[in-house]
Order: structure tokens, then C-alpha cells, then sequence
């Protein structure tokens, strides 16, 4: 199916997006069908990091698979009241009961740095107006996020070979001594309680598969694990790498709620990461696979 791209004005602020037309079939049909669309962007107040679009009605009951949290530059509808919706950085669809149902239509493009600073002044400008509509252009890719300053390393998985930058800004002493342990090779598995998620078993770290890192003071640490970014989970004994490769998820304990674990932010996947989000979705199917980290 060839691409569909819309444009997405929020007050000043102009941005492109690109329908999820396989993933979501019938809610990205209808966001396309009721184009153009015009309403406010509104803070919420149950999500936390997340804005509202309202739009009218056009969407509501929109049909289609749900994801359970979302990640910044995932454009989603709520079903209950029609309105599109985004996180800026940790947030999650919900009212005073608990998660809402999200189902993903779009995703945005380019640096979401003003997207965010925008979002999150909601709550001191109040709203403002929001736009979308079809986009002018519909041939260019979607503009690539900036990648992050860092040494890179090479991750594969499977038959996926793919790069990532180190997150040596927000997560230095972490970074290097996962660069420091460098080269690493063992095997992967889907997590069992946390959803999409890779787990890193290194075949020198006993029954739990451990990679410790020795890192003091220990470093910010957080909740929500983006898709495309490797975490450090410092908690014993299960301390080593996750890979948030297909959605954005956290991390829980079969029986206890959701988000229980707090993992260090480790790297970043350089686009594209398509052949690696491949392998990791087939994980529960295949059974584990050969993972390996190099430094480049």
C-alpha cells in the first residue's frame, strides 16, 4: 500500500505524520475519509505527559487494535470520545478508572523537541487551535528524528544487523560501561510479563542471564520504554539489557500492576530498524535467537 501522509498545524507549530494504514486499517480510513479536521489541543487531565485533539465526533468507536501505552510522536484515537490524541514524554491514555483503549493511526515525523515544549505549556497557555489535514506532499518519507550524540554500537539480531547511538548525554556512566563490556554475545527472548520486549541473556550471568553493571551513583532511571531505544535494568537478580523493539511498553511482574520496574535509558536505534522490529515480533513463534553488541 503506498504511504499517505497528513499535515498537522497546532497553533504555530507545523507537522507531518504518516497514517498507519496496515497497522490500523479502519480508524486510519476514517481519520482519512473525515479530512480535513479542525478542533483544539487541549493537556489532559488524567494522562500525564499527553494532549488531547478534539476534533468532533468523527472518530469516535473507531475501529482497531489497541495499544496499552503509547510513545511520543504515536498519534492515536480514543474511541470513547473521538479525539486524537499524543504523548510528549511519559504519559498514558487513562481517566480516574484506569487505561483507556488507544488505538494508534499515525506517526509523526522529524524532531518532536518543539512538539513537546508546546504540549507541555498547554497547562499554562490553555488551548489552542489544531489543524489536520491532507498532506500537501505525499511522496517524501517522513523527516528522520536527530540522532542522538554518542559513540554507536551494532546490535543483531537474528539475521538483523542494525546500529544504535549510545545515550552518553542523559545516561554517561551507563553507556560506557556497557561500552567498556563490549564485544557481548548470547541470546534473546520475548519477556514473558512485559509484553513486547527483548530480554538480553548473557550466557556468563548464571540462571537469570545477568549483565551488571557497575554504575555509582546510579542514574535517572524511568517507566515507559519507547520502541527503538535499549534500556539497562539495574534491579537483582535480572540486571542486564531490554529492547523495546516493536511498541512502547513497561515493564511489570506477572501478577503486580504495570510500570513496577524502572529501567536506565542505554541507546537508541539509527533508522531504519525494520528488519530488527521483524525478528523481535517472531521471538514467541521462533523461540530465542543469537543477540550480539559490538562497538563501531
Amino acid at each position: 500500500m503506498t504511504a499517505r501522509y497528513l499535515d498537522l498545524a497546532i497553533g504555530s507549530l507545523a507537522l507531518r505524520a504518516r497514517l498507519l494504514d496496515v497497522r490500523s486499517a479502519e480508524a486510519a480510513g476514517r481519520l482519512w475519509a473525515a479530512l480535513p479536521l479542525s478542533g483544539r489541543a487541549r493537556h489532559d487531565d488524567w494522562s500525564g505527559d499527553l494532549a488531547r485533539f478534539q476534533v468532533g465526533g468523527a472518530l469516535r468507536a473507531a475501529g482497531g487494535t489497541p495499544v496499552p501505552f503509547q510513545h511520543p510522536g504515536l498519534l492515536f484515537v480514543d474511541p470513547a470520545t473521538g479525539d486524537l490524541a499524543t504523548v510528549y514524554a511519559h504519559g498514558r491514555l487513562q481517566d480516574g478508572f484506569g487505561p483507556r483503549p488507544a488505538i494508534p493511526v499515525a506517526e509523526i515525523g522529524g524532531d518532536l523537541a518543539p512538539l513537546a515544549a508546546l504540549l507541555h505549556d498547554l497547562q499554562f497557555t490553555g488551548a489552542l487551535p489544531v489543524r489536520v489535514t491532507v498532506s500537501a506532499d505525499q511522496t517524501s518519507p517522513l523527516a528522520p528524528a536527530p540522532r542522538p550524540a554518542g559513540r554507536r554500537i551494532r546490535v543483531r539480531l537474528g539475521g538483523a544487523d542494525v546500529t544504535a547511538t549510545l545515550l552518553e548525554a542523559g545516561s554517561p556512566r551507563t553507556a560506557a560501561a556497557f561500552h567498556a563490556l563490549l564485544p557481548l554475545a548470547g541470546r534473546a527472548t520475548n519477556t514473558y510479563s512485559s509484553g513486547p520486549l527483548v530480554r538480553f541473556w548473557n550466557p556468563a550471568g548464571g540462571n537469570e542471564g545477568e549483565t551488571p553493571l557497575e554504575v555509582a551513583p546510579p542514574e535517572p532511571t524511568q517507566v515507559l520504554l519507547r520502541p527503538g531505544h535499549l534500556y539497562y535494568l539495574p534491579t537483582r537478580p535480572w540486571r542486564g539489557v531490554r529492547i523495546a523493539a516493536r511498541d512502547a511498553t513497561a515493564m511489570q511482574g506477572a501478577i503486580g500492576g504495570p510500570g513496577t520496574s524502572r529501567l536506565v535509558p542505554l541507546a537508541a536505534f539509527d533508522q531504519p530498524w525494520d528488519a530488527f522490529r521483524g525478528e523481535a515480533e517472531r521471538l514467541l513463534d521462533d523461540g530465542a535467537k543469537p543477540l550480539s553488541f559490538e562497538a563501531l
